[in-house]
């Protein structure tokens, strides 16, 4: 009779610490995971303004600031290129509406983003060399298009789609842990009932 009981704490005791580490693990990913990259999103699209900015300083800048904003501006295409291949790299877990405003026409942000870097990697390029930014590069007129309207509206679309599936998976996070909770209290309830009719 003894083992009975013995056998019986160990189911109840393992089935409690499951369902409580579930829980834990549920709000954990939820709080973190998703929040994450929505604030990733949300900084490419300041990153974005930044370079467009730091270049056209470079524009005017003849002086010997220029190899100061020009540094600032490689590093900061570093970051979003950094931040950029992040997103992309967790593409595969996250919703068809993230990855289609990545992928597919007529938003294609990883492809808007990688030209974006590239355009502006091209000029600091040229302008390494001569210590100036020529005003007429098409490079310039393009970065300036995507900076000034394309490439933050679809950067928005995806913050907005990031936000729309936290949402979801808060919703559904919620009901998991309604259901295990559920579960918690009627093993404790087994539990003390068991207790009771053993007494």
């Amino acid at each position: 009779m003894k083992r009975i009981y013995i056998i019986f704490g160990v189911i109840f005791a393992t089935s409690l610490i499951a369902q409580m580490s579930a829980m834990q693990y549920l709000l954990y990913t939820h709080n973190t995971e998703l929040a994450n990259d929505i604030n990733v999103a949300g900084k490419q699209r300041m990153l974005s303004q930044r370079i467009a900015f730091d270049l056209n300083h470079l524009l005017i800048e003849k002086n010997m600031d220029f190899a100061r904003i020009r540094n600032d501006l490689v590093d900061t295409l570093d970051e979003m290129e950094g931040s950029h291949a992040a997103l992309m790299g967790k593409l595969e877990q996250r919703s068809e509406g993230i990855r289609r405003i990545y992928l597919n026409r007529p938003y294609a942000l990883d492809a808007k983003v990688r030209d974006f870097i590239h355009s502006v990697r091209k000029v600091v390029k040229k302008a390494s060399a001569k210590n100036v930014v020529d005003p007429n590069a098409k490079e310039v007129e393009y970065i300036n298009t995507l900076a000034s309207g394309i490439l933050p509206e679809t950067l928005d679309l995806a913050v907005y789609q990031y936000q729309k599936e936290a949402e979801l998976q808060a919703s559904k996070t919620s009901d998991i842990i309604l259901v295990l909770s559920v579960l918690v209290l009627l093993t404790m309830l087994l539990g003390l009932v068991q207790f009771i009719l053993n007494m």
